[in-house]
């Protein structure tokens, strides 16, 4: 298999995958709190979930609020809550790709925060602001990046979005709370894959491996071979060929097919 690439803000190009169908999100539950439109993370830094779809329409995007927003982004804030109103996931994606980059924090918040109700076929786009700026919206993003990959029923598909997402993210709970999901995956491509995170440098991201590592093998990370000996020790039920490789990491229009996009 190819090499996993590594991306700091969007998913770069490293090669295709198996392709899948993914169904449409369920209506997500309504938060504890009332909508307040603008800021989905509460006092003490927990995220809330995306609001009902009654409560959705109207109250995500409020314009007069924002400040530092250009003159020329103000029309993709209208044609983001016309999306929304008609559930149209292209019309969302189109607006988002302009305001996810924006000057004003407010509309970047609010962007992270419509695309955390499309799940995991907004993925490609979550996965660009989970290195945002501003605390809170890579937060929120890792909220929703986390629930949309929840829905990914393909493992290696999974294991390549998990790896991606731990080289971007900045926030130790939000890596311990992804290096959960590695328990959903089989065991041998698990273990890989937190060993190529481990590997890569990255010191914030390599803790919240080694940890997880640990949990799944009972061991304290040493070394690449000492890993792959503990998979030959501990194979998967069925396990094949002994391929060596995690996967490969989706580009932005393979992942887009792939989630049925």
């Amino acid at each position: 298999m190819k090499k996993i690439g590594v991306f700091i803000g969007c998913i770069i190009v490293a090669g295709g995958g198996v392709f899948w169908w993914l169904k449409a999100p369920k209506t997500p539950a309504a938060p504890t709190g009332q909508v307040t439109g603008r800021v989905p993370a509460n006092k003490t830094g927990s995220v809330e979930a995306p609001p009902s779809r009654t409560n959705l329409i109207g109250q995500v995007l409020n314009l007069d609020a924002y400040t530092n927003l250009p003159e020329r982004e103000k029309p993709f804030v209208q044609k983001m809550q016309d999306a929304l109103d008609e559930d149209d996931l292209e019309g969302v994606v189109a607006a988002a790709g302009v305001l996810m980059k924006s000057e004003s924090a407010d509309a970047r918040r609010d962007t992270v925060w419509a695309l955390g109700w499309f799940g995991a076929k907004a993925l490609p786009q979550l996965a660009q602001m989970l290195g945002d700026a501003e605390e809170d919206i890579a937060k929120t993003a890792a909220f929703h990046f986390e629930n949309g990959v929840r829905e990914v029923t393909d493992d290696d598909l999974k294991a390549g979005l998990l790896e991606a997402a731990f080289l971007t993210v900045k926030d130790s709970d939000d890596l311990a709370s992804l290096a959960m999901l590695f328990n959903d995956l089989p065991d041998s491509l698990a273990v890989r894959t937190l060993v190529k995170i481990i590997e890569s440098g990255n010191v914030l991201a390599g803790a919240a491996a080694r940890d997880q590592y640990e949990f799944i093998t009972g061991n304290e990370y040493t070394s690449k071979n000492d890993a792959e000996n503990w998979i030959q020790q501990n194979p998967d039920p069925g396990d094949g060929d002994g391929d060596i490789d995690a996967p490969d990491v989706p580009d932005h229009d393979t992942l887009l097919k792939q989630l049925g996009v």
